[in-house]
């Protein structure tokens, strides 16, 4: 009976002790959690805190920057207003009081205008005469005979195999090229190079030729190449200060009658380096 009752006292104080043993886990795992979230929510506060920390650094260096830029910017506002202030007239005096005298809405008639022109060169040397005539057709192109020369020395040369072999060693030591057409075959070798420096020989400006010597002393006596940059505008030097106003008058009326038919817009005369005057050319 004793044993009996022992073993009943123990079957009844083992459960007990598997609760107890229960409780006391199940309250270790809830700690354990407790612990766990707060040491969780510290490191995100103290995440927070840091990307706080960081936004407010970036947000001073940036206002460092614009800061630093506005100085600088005012800086240099103030040393270019100081370079203005010292930067000198585009002309002389000289040139600005011959712009005054001229009047600048006006069209002149060729005479009076080459007359004005002849007493408004500004360089010490013989200057030339310059025509610039804006055209509405970009394509002119042509050569001319002027009746009284162009008063330039124009080197002409005549294409052989000799200036061929120059050319393709960047060697060009001509203003002009005049050829044959039965050589532009062996031309067609260095027409990369020539094209766009616009010295490739071509029947429209007259500079292929069955006779190339005679074309040659032509070009050298006063006929003169001319044609429309991108602009569409002609250049040309029709003469030299100096020259009498009716050789200068021919000259000019000349090239201005071979531009006619490409639709002229307008016209200018000028002396080397001075100011222009604009032409009555209808």
């Amino acid at each position: 009976m004793e044993k009996e009752k022992k073993a009943k006292e123990k079957k009844e104080v083992e459960p007990t002790l598997e609760k107890t043993d229960n409780i006391e886990a199940q309250k270790t795992e809830e700690s354990t959690e407790a612990e766990l979230a707060e040491i969780l929510k510290k490191h995100t506060e103290e995440l927070k805190e840091k990307e706080a920390r960081k936004k407010e650094e970036e947000k001073k260096l940036r206002e460092a920057e614009l800061q630093k830029r506005r100085e600088e910017g005012a800086h240099h506002e103030g040393k270019a207003r100081l370079i203005q202030k010292r930067k000198k007239p585009r002309h002389s005096k000289k040139y600005r009081a011959l712009i005054e005298k001229i009047d600048r809405t006006k069209k002149y008639k060729i005479p009076e205008a080459i007359s004005i022109i002849k007493e408004m060169s500004l360089v010490k040397f013989d200057a030339s005469l310059d025509v610039h005539v804006h055209v509405a057709d970009q394509n002119v192109r042509g050569i001319i005979n002027l009746p009284h020369g162009t008063g330039k020395k124009v080197n002409v040369v005549i294409a052989t195999e000799e200036i061929i072999e120059e050319i393709k060693n960047g060697k060009i030591n001509f203003d002009i090229l005049v050829t044959s057409p039965k050589f532009m075959p062996q031309l067609a070798k260095v027409a990369k190079i020539l094209g766009p420096k616009g010295l490739m020989p071509t029947p429209k400006s007259g500079t292929i030729s069955d006779d190339p010597e005679k074309t040659k002393t032509e070009l050298e006596t006063g006929k003169m190449e001319y044609r429309a940059d991108k602009d569409f505008v002609v250049h040309a030097s029709v003469g030299r200060i100096s020259w009498p106003a009716e050789k200068l008058e021919g000259n000019l009326k000349a090239f201005i009658n071979v531009l006619v038919s490409a639709k002229i817009k307008s016209a200018h005369i000028a002396p080397t380096m001075g100011p222009s005057l604009k032409l009555d050319v209808e």
